[in-house]
């Protein structure tokens, strides 16, 4: 049974975008909303995981921390400016969106954590659960240079600036496009709901979306979804993070402490640089 684990989880979280999709849910692309499902079940189950833990140890659960905080997503729109556009409470960190593959990965890191601290689980999973499996590096796209891109409903001088700076720090090249290419992989640069991007190539031949929503007009924003999009998670969550810098855990708002989860997710790379603490990935 161990070996259907994830799988088992992934149709449930797949089973509850007919059931469950909520008129908010819309404001997110067409192309988007059943990621944004699973992303959101995802993190739901993390969650739920990391009660267990913070029951074992008390000391070590990041992200329910943040659970008495989180608002409801009937209240994360773009006319709520109280609520910051980087930070939806049902995308993981704030502004990732997931994949199926990326999801599965995030709840096993959480259950091997779990077991770690020799937690039953299966009154919370069932026999849903099943030891680390190694990420299959296979399964991910990675970029070709230059990658297309398309603006649309967002400011065209902001993007290809921020992009122009990405090219000058960089190796990355970009090739903006007035139409989508049939076929081909690239970025949609969209007006949507906040802040956010997939992290890495998400499609083998079709755009991807990045949000650029209601505040996140900036070109240094724009630079941090893209670099999302080139496969870069948030700086304070690698996986190598700890040899770099200390958290100090008491310093931060309880309700901001997922934002420091080190984390291992497919399609993250770090492309062999060293830990950047000027990085526009670091908050």
């Amino acid at each position: 049974m161990t070996k259907y684990i994830i799988i088992n989880l992934l149709l449930f979280l797949c089973l509850t975008i007919t059931l469950q999709l909520h008129p908010e849910d819309e404001k997110f692309p067409a192309q988007d909303r059943d990621n944004f499902e699973i992303t959101k079940k995802a993190v739901e189950i993390i969650e739920k995981v990391e009660e267990k833990i913070e029951g074992k140890n008390e000391n070590y659960s990041l992200m329910t921390q943040a659970e008495n905080s989180k608002k409801d997503i009937y209240n994360f729109n773009t006319e709520n400016t109280n609520f910051s556009p980087m930070q939806n409470p049902y995308l993981f960190q704030g502004d990732e969106m997931l994949t199926k593959n990326q999801a599965e990965n995030l709840v096993d890191d959480v259950i091997e954590k779990a077991r770690s601290y020799e937690i039953d689980l299966s009154g919370l999973l069932g026999e849903n659960t099943r030891t680390k499996r190694k990420i299959q590096k296979d399964l991910n796209y990675t970029w070709e240079f230059p990658i297309n891109y398309v603006v649309q409903g967002v400011d065209n001088e902001m993007v290809d600036t921020a992009l122009k700076f990405i090219e000058n720090e960089t190796c990355v090249r970009f090739s903006k496009q007035k139409a989508i290419p049939s076929g081909q992989p690239g970025l949609k640069f969209v007006k949507g709901n906040g802040c956010w991007s997939y992290v890495g190539r998400s499609e083998e031949s079709k755009f991807q979306d990045v949000s650029i929503g209601y505040g996140c007009t900036t070109v240094g924003t724009v630079q941090h979804e893209t670099m999302h999009a080139l496969g870069s998670t948030h700086e304070q969550s690698r996986a190598d993070r700890d040899q770099y810098l200390t958290i100090v855990e008491q310093n931060v708002r309880p309700s901001l402490m997922y934002n420091f989860v080190k984390l291992n997710i497919s399609n993250a790379i770090d492309y062999y640089i060293k830990y950047d603490y000027g990085s526009e990935m670091q908050y």
